[in-house]
C-alpha cells in the first residue's frame, strides 16, 4: 500500500465514509503493526555495495547476542537467525569495496567464538522487495543535512504530515513543503510502503540457491518460473505478500529468496521444490532454512502488486570477454 495514500483518498477508492476508514486502518495498525517506511534508492543514497552472508554456527549463537552484537552497526541493515541449512542471515550495505572488506573482517573476528562458517555474496537484481535503512546508515549516506535528517523522519514514518514534518524539522511549513518536493524530485525514494511487522503466516521459508550448471535455454526457464511462481494472481487485498524478496546475486550463492506461508510443506512445495524442477536441467543445490527471529532491522512483508513490481533481468544480454 501507498503509505502516504490520505483516508480521503481510500474512503473514495472503496466508496464508504472516512469515519470507516480511519477505524479501518487503526484496526489493521494494531493487528498486524504497521510500519509506515520508503524504499530507498540505494545507488542514488552512494551504497554501491550490497551484500547477503549466510551463516552456520559450530557453537549456537543466542539472538540477545547477536542483538548487542549488530545494534549500532550501520552496515547491516537486517540480521535474522534461522533454523535449517544455515543459522543466521545478515544484509549489509557499504559506500565502498573497503569500507565493506574491513567491516566484514571485523565480522569475522568477532563472530570467531560462535565457529562461524560464513558465504558471502553480492546482492545484484532486487526481483521483488527490498530491506529498510536504519538511521544509522542514512546519516552516513551522502545526502546533504537536510535532506538527511528529512529522510531519517520519513524512513520512520512515512505517513507523517507536512506540519508534523516541519516541526520534527524545525523550520517553517513553506520550507518543509519545498524539500519534501525536492526528496521526492531526486529519486532517493522509490516508493513509499507499509510494512507489517507482526505477520499473519505462520512460516517464512528463506533458501539461497547456487553451484549451476547453466546450460542453454536459461532465459526461457527463468521466464516460466516467473509466470508461474512470482507472477501468479493474488486475492485483491491480502494482508501480505506470498515473496516479499526475491534477487539474484553473485559469489556464493546465485539467488535469496523469502517466502510467507501457513504451513511448512506447502511453502515448500510451492516455492523451493518448484523452482528446483524449473532449473532441474541446470542442476541446482539449494539451502533452506525458516526464520526464527529477526534481531536486527524489519522484513519488508508487506501487501504489494508482485507482477507489476517485479524488476525483470534479461539474462542473455550479457558477453564473455
Amino acid at each position: 500500500m501507498d503509505s502516504r495514500v490520505t483516508i480521503t483518498e481510500l474512503a473514495q477508492k472503496y466508496t464508504v465514509s472516512r469515519h470507516a476508514v480511519k477505524e479501518r486502518v487503526e484496526a489493521l495498525e494494531h493487528e498486524f503493526g504497521l510500519r509506515y517506511t520508503i524504499e530507498p534508492n540505494y545507488a542514488a543514497l552512494g551504497f554501491t555495495e550490497l551484500h547477503l552472508l549466510r551463516m552456520k554456527f559450530k557453537k549456537k549463537a543466542k539472538p540477545e547476542d547477536l542483538s548487542a552484537i549488530f545494534a549500532k552497526s550501520r552496515v547491516a541493515q537486517l540480521v535474522f537467525t534461522t533454523k535449517g541449512d544455515f543459522d543466521c542471515v545478515i544484509f549489509a550495505i557499504a559506500k565502498s569495496p573497503m569500507e565493506y572488506s574491513q567491516w566484514e573482517t571485523a565480522l569475522y573476528g568477532v563472530l570467531s567464538k560462535y565457529g562461524a562458517e560464513i558465504i558471502q555474496s553480492e546482492a545484484n537484481v532486487f526481483h521483488l522487495g527490498f530491506v529498510p535503512l536504519d538511521s544509522a546508515a542514512i546519516e552516513a549516506s551522502n545526502l546533504e543535512l537536510i535532506y538527511r535528517k528529512m529522510l531519517s523522519i520519513v524512513n520512520n514514518n512515512s505517513r507523517i504530515s507536512i506540519r508534523d514534518l516541519s516541526k520534527e524539522m524545525g523550520v517553517s511549513e513553506a520550507l518543509t513543503r519545498y524539500y519534501f518536493r525536492e526528496l521526492d524530485k531526486s529519486k532517493l525514494i522509490k516508493r513509499y510502503t507499509t510494512l507489517v511487522t507482526k505477520s499473519p503466516m505462520k512460516v517464512n521459508l528463506v533458501y539461497f540457491g547456487n553451484n549451476y550448471i547453466v546450460k542453454p535455454g536459461i532465459q526461457r526457464r527463468v521466464e516460466r518460473e516467473r509466470r508461474t511462481m512470482y507472477w501468479k494472481q493474488l486475492p485483491e487485498f491480502p494482508i501480505v505478500s506470498e515473496y516479499p524478496i526475491s534477487l539474484s546475486a553473485s559469489g556464493g550463492d546465485r539467488f535469496f529468496t523469502w517466502a510467507n506461508y501457513n504451513d511448512y510443506d506447502e511453502g515448500k512445495r510451492q516455492s523451493i521444490d518448484a523452482h528446483v524442477a524449473a532449473y532441474r536441467e541446470d542442476e541446482p543445490k539449494m539451502a533452506l532454512a525458516t526464520v526464527e527471529k529477526v534481531v536486527k532491522g524489519y522484513p519488508p512483508i508487506r501487501n504489494i502488486d508482485q507482477k507489476e513490481t517485479y524488476g525483470v533481468v534479461d539474462w542473455t544480454g550479457g558477453e564473455l570477454i
